[in-house]
């Protein structure tokens, strides 16, 4: 109601030039949507049936916990600003109005009240400045009315487009739009607000080298998982993989997630489609069958290849089938006419599978005698059992593996570099630019070896 009405004034005022009646609107005219967040504890099951069928393009995203988000909304002037508690304490009198026969039947304590009307109050004026990233925490989810009002104040407040997203805390889930590519697995609540942060305001979280060929007397190597060539914008794309392979010139890239005449990718091979639009030499070892042709990892080099090997990881008997995985191995021959190994691998999505594949992975590289690479999307945080086993048999090429998923909102640690031998690592990075962020949901990971 408050909001509505300063909204209202400021429309009175708009022939004037100026706003009167509250901040005036941000300057920031990023096309980046605004998001706000927000957590239900718990949710009455018909207000959640309502809710989801006016949301019936988002997408159901399983969550690995629920604790509350974190964080709480910034005020632009200040905690000590006047204006700021005028206008809340005006919400809570408002409210204690609206609820006045609840409060008194004791149907709703004051603690909660109190809290619901801070919290929407703080929302109001964060979507009024157009900030780009909001959170309620403190909104039950028993009143339909409230969040009717919030919808209201979304889309007709402020000339800032926001999206709402959703957490069910006592179902471990969460509801997003479905134009966002989130992996299947579960997600923490702080990935998730960590995603919507990097959504509203994703050049303010990120940067990177713009572009970046190799030195001379260096060997670089590239592990990209390129999504099948479908970048987060939806549009399949085999083009602007290719050209961040040309921006970045690597002698070596490990692919991971390769179609190969599947009908989703519009029947192509993509391998042989790249090696068109970036000539190298390549290599494609399938993994599964897919739409009417193949699913798998690949390789691309511009470095004599000596030795060529893909292998299948031994798959496991579990009561529900899994994706199969491989290796491929290659041997090349460095312009210093050194003669090394380098291995992409893409590694299962449960504990027990990597765990399995780890060990197959772990006895190849101990039976190369020449200085080794290992590449690829491992699926495991560095903290896992998994990777630990490898950092007892090879070195990895930072101190602290890098992010780099998701697209621009980087916020876990998927991709991972590895290597043993007389080598030594110049440079590791993470190439973060207008076309990494959108050609497929993971970005690049580059390391410079010098010869």
């Amino acid at each position: 109601m408050i909001a509505e009405t300063i909204k209202f004034f400021r429309g009175l005022s708009k022939p004037l030039g100026r706003a009167f009646w509250w901040p005036g609107r941000t300057t920031d005219r990023s096309d980046a949507p605004g998001v706000l967040l927000i957590s239900f504890a718990e949710i009455d099951p018909k207000v959640r049936e309502r809710l989801l069928s006016r949301y019936s393009h988002y997408r159901r995203q399983v969550l690995s916990d629920s604790p509350r988000p974190s964080g709480p909304v910034h005020d632009r002037d200040g905690p000590d600003s006047l204006a700021n508690s005028a206008y809340r304490l005006a919400v809570f009198l408002v409210r204690t109005v609206m609820f006045a026969k609840k409060l008194y039947q004791k149907k709703l304590t004051w603690a909660a009240h109190l809290c619901e009307s801070d919290g929407l109050a703080r929302t109001h004026q964060g979507i009024m400045w157009g900030l780009p990233y909001l959170h309620l925490g403190d909104l039950r989810g028993t009143r339909w009315r409230d969040i009717r009002h919030l919808e209201r104040l979304v889309k007709t407040l402020e000339h800032r487009r926001y999206e709402c997203w959703f957490i069910f805390r006592d179902r471990l889930e969460a509801f997003v739009p479905n134009s966002l590519a989130f992996p299947g697995e579960p997600l923490s609540v702080k990935e998730i607000e960590e995603l919507a942060q990097y959504r509203g305001e994703p050049y303010a979280n990120v940067s990177g080298v713009k572009s970046l060929p190799p030195e001379d007397g260096v060997f670089r190597v590239m592990t990209y998982n390129v999504h099948s060539c479908i970048g987060l914008d939806g549009r399949l794309s085999v083009r602007r993989i290719a050209e961040v392979l040309e921006r970045y010139s690597p002698h070596f890239v490990a692919l991971q997630e390769l179609d190969f005449s599947c009908r989703r990718s519009s029947s192509v091979d993509q391998l042989r489609r790249l090696t068109k639009l970036w000539p190298a030499e390549a290599f494609f070892q399938p993994t599964m069958r897919r739409g009417g042709g193949y699913y798998g990892i690949g390789c691309l080099s511009r470095l004599p290849v000596l030795e060529w090997e893909g292998r299948t990881f031994t798959e496991l008997k579990t009561s529900v089938p899994v994706e199969p995985r491989a290796v491929v191995l290659a041997k090349v021959e460095l312009p210093n006419k050194t003669v090394t190994t380098l291995l992409n691998t893409h590694l299962g999505l449960t504990r027990k599978e990597r765990s399995s594949q780890v060990d197959e992975l772990i006895s190849l590289c101990e039976g190369q005698s020449e200085p080794l690479v290992l590449m690829g999307d491992l699926n495991c945080p560095p903290r896992s059992r998994e990777y630990r086993q490898l950092l007892d048999k090879l070195t990895p090429t930072s101190q602290w593996p890098l992010k780099t998923w998701f697209g621009s909102n980087p916020v876990r640690i998927l991709d991972y570099t590895l290597y043993k031998g007389d080598l030594k690592v110049r440079k590791t990075f993470v190439p973060i630019d207008s076309l990494t962020k959108v050609a497929s949901d993971h970005l690049p990971l580059i390391v410079d070896f010098e010869l």
